[in-house]
């Protein structure tokens, strides 16, 4: 067997932890684990674009979560700024990043609930 060695140190699963685990911090208000669960069904019945516009016009928690989407998928990008590049991609693209982002976005509720829990 071939001894195959990443670039990268973290492999996707773990990188998409270490952001959520930063963009939610040690302590967490039930309002923000809510908008992060919010933000996951959303996604899944609306799609990504909607769901990030709907969280940079909503309130506080909301646009913490889009944010660190955002920034997740695209690092320093703020959501808007991402719609309007994701609106002149084709469908494919469309689909990976809207399954790249349910991804991070149940590793940012799993964060939000331990941290809400500790809280």
């Amino acid at each position: 067997p071939m001894d195959v060695k990443s670039p990268h140190p973290l492999d996707l699963e773990q990188t998409r932890a270490k952001d959520a685990a930063k963009a939610i911090g040690t302590s967490c208000d039930k309002a923000l684990a809510d908008a992060a669960k919010k933000a996951i069904a959303r996604l899944r019945s609306s799609g990504l674009l909607v769901t990030l516009v709907y969280g940079a016009k909503k309130e506080k928690e909301h646009t913490r979560i889009v944010d660190a989407l955002a920034s997740h998928l695209k690092p320093g990008a703020k959501p808007m700024d991402l719609v309007k590049d994701l609106t002149t991609k084709d469908s494919a693209t469309l689909r990976y990043e809207n399954a790249r982002a349910e991804a991070y976005l149940v590793w940012l509720a799993r964060f939000a609930d331990a941290a809400k829990a500790e809280s």
